[in-house]
């Protein structure tokens, strides 16, 4: 094992912000890679991953453990976030604040959806609506118009057709992107408001210069330039 390659493939706690659940999952899932599984040498690596005074916190956990054991992923997550100040209220805000990147598939976004959801408390979720997720899936119209339409209960379900939607979607090769959407219709209306401006222009008569297209007060010549062209 070349123990300085992973030390390096360490996810760092720092970059994760208040997200202590994808922290875990991703420290895990190098273990997993690395073929770690003894708690003992597990939470050694995990030591690494965070700063001074964290190692500090884990150092307690460790030792209010019973029975001489190491503590359980739960029971760690539970105490960072304590010590963090990462209450439900966070959670909450940042699943509601959570946007669909453009490109990113409803597949992958749910995942990440689906995680944050169940990091909250069972009893804090009903404060996760429909509209909620709807918000956050809103630049993918046809999904969310099927959401709307199939007046779903629950997120689960929600999600479910979501991903159905999707699906159709990517079979029938009609992604529709919201963004792109709204500029369609701007560019369309800019266009259409263009036209009916030059249609109109073209009825107009200049008294100055007597050419079609603008009024007098926007006539392009100057008294001495129309007494010139009348002389010759």
């Amino acid at each position: 094992m070349d123990i300085y390659k992973l030390l390096r493939s360490l996810p760092l706690l720092k970059n994760y912000g208040k997200d202590i659940d994808l922290w875990i999952h991703d420290f895990e899932e190098v273990m997993d890679l690395w073929d770690i599984q003894n708690p003992k040498r597990r939470f050694v690596f995990m030591k690494e991953c965070v700063d001074y005074a964290l190692k500090e916190v884990l150092k307690s956990i460790e030792e209010n453990c019973k029975n001489k054991t190491y503590p359980s992923i739960q029971i760690i997550k539970e105490e960072i976030e304590k010590y963090l100040g990462i209450t439900q209220n966070d959670k909450i805000w940042e699943l509601k604040e959570l946007k669909i990147k453009t490109n990113e598939s409803i597949l992958i976004f749910n995942i990440n959806y689906i995680r944050k959801y169940k990091n909250i408390d069972e009893e804090m979720r009903k404060l996760i609506t429909i509209e909620d997720y709807i918000n956050s899936i809103k630049p993918r119209i046809y999904p969310c118009l099927k959401v709307l339409e199939q007046e779903c209960e629950n997120i689960e379900e929600a999600i479910k057709i979501a991903e159905k939607a999707s699906r159709i979607e990517e079979k029938l090769n009609f992604k529709i992107d919201f963004n792109n959407y709204k500029q369609n219709y701007k560019n369309n209306y800019i266009n259409y408001h263009n036209n009916n401006i030059n249609k109109k222009n073209n009825k107009l008569m200049c008294f100055r210069c007597y050419e079609l297209g603008h009024k007098a007060f926007n006539c392009k010549y100057s008294f001495k330039e129309l007494s010139i062209m009348e002389e010759k």
